[in-house]
């Protein structure tokens, strides 16, 4: 072996320690390396956390990360990255935290015209992934819609469009297709309420 050749396996010896004192889970340091997340990485990163949080809610595991996926940009937005509100919550009067202003595409009629909102900003990813179900229990227009007692991801996605989650009128397609393009029900267990 070359002194060269012990040199790079060294500093890859000593990267690997400081990963592992740090506590760090390997793909979010190749992930923070390499910039953006793609997709696979966004539901690997993510997904043990929604499964966490999502349990005995009644909130399916595979529409919350769909929603993460497509309000985050995979968890590339400047405001998942800013303010780590990876669901675009907005700021509304209720809220008494901490706000980003950023600009927004709303649907008026069907039309998207740009706007700019506040939006809920949180210390911590945990925070806003939690506040994310908060979010869901407290607006009480979401029970209503039937969001918590859907018995698929496909009618829960039409629950929260129904509920005004979101004002694209495409929205619950969105999420379906994203749920199926990378395999989300995986994450939902054995069904209902998981």
């Amino acid at each position: 072996m070359t002194k060269n050749q012990v040199f790079l396996m060294l500093s890859a010896l000593a990267a690997l320690c400081v990963i592992i004192w740090q506590r760090k889970p390997i793909i979010e340091t190749v992930s923070e390396t390499m910039g953006k997340l793609t997709r696979s990485q966004f539901v690997q990163k993510f997904a043990p956390l929604v499964m966490m949080v999502s349990k005995g809610t009644g909130l399916f595991p595979s529409v919350f990360l769909a929603q993460g996926i497509l309000e985050s940009n995979n968890g590339n937005s400047s405001l998942s990255k800013e303010a780590k509100n990876y669901f675009g919550i907005k700021a509304d009067p209720s809220w008494a935290g901490m706000y980003v202003l950023k600009p927004t595409t709303e649907y008026v009629n069907g039309v998207p015209v740009s706007t700019s909102a506040k939006f809920r900003a949180y210390p911590s990813v945990l925070d806003g992934f939690q506040d994310r179900v908060n979010f869901l229990k407290k607006n009480t227009r979401y029970a209503k819609a039937g969001v918590f007692i859907a018995v698929t991801p496909e009618k829960q996605a039409e629950a929260l469009q129904r509920a005004g989650y979101a004002t694209d009128p495409e929205y619950s397609n969105l999420l379906i297709k994203l749920i199926n393009q990378n395999n989300l029900k995986q994450f939902d267990g054995s069904g209902v309420n998981v």
